[in-house]
């Protein structure tokens, strides 16, 4: 072989064989910030399009997702109207147990990476651990819960169940 080949196949070789024995370690995952940019994709991250448009590059999404969620009046309005038992719009809707735990199921919500709808709107899909509410879809009692918002990150509903 030649030396400098040699010495290429040396370095690959040590490389390889120290993110396998644990010594290297790899990137570390890229934090996204621009919502306008990101669309979710659950299963390979987040695909990023740069305004240039020369290329795409698939990043990895860190733990918690760069995106807050602003709990209006008119978002919560909506959801108890349309997703409590008592609510004067509930019929045949998905519907929480509890009035006093949604806010804070909404706020836990911005752990989630949303994913982008037809309309623009974000959706963030999360499981609670717990039981929330009955999924209309099923008919059975839920831990998945669905928040829904405008891009800009304004709260427009919340249900149980997925979107």
């Amino acid at each position: 072989m030649r030396p400098r080949l040699l010495i290429l196949f040396a370095a690959v070789l040590a490389l390889v064989g120290g993110l396998l024995a644990g010594c290297v370690s790899p990137p570390a995952p890229v934090r996204v910030t621009t919502h306008t940019q990101v669309q979710g994709t659950p299963d390979t991250g987040v695909r990023v399009s740069p305004e240039t448009s020369l290329a795409s590059f698939v990043v990895t999404v860190p733990a918690r997702a760069d995106s807050r969620i602003n709990i209006t009046d008119d978002g919560l309005t909506h959801i108890f109207d349309r997703h409590l038992a008592e609510g004067s719009l509930s019929a045949g809707k998905s519907l929480f147990n509890d009035k006093d735990s949604i806010p804070q199921l909404i706020a836990n919500a911005e752990v989630a990476v949303p994913l982008s709808q037809s309309n623009g709107n974000l959706a963030y899909v999360v499981d609670a651990g717990r039981i929330i509410g009955v999924d209309r879809e099923t008919g059975q009692a839920t831990s998945v819960y669905t928040v829904i918002t405008r891009p800009g990150g304004d709260l427009v509903t919340a249900f149980p169940g997925n979107p």
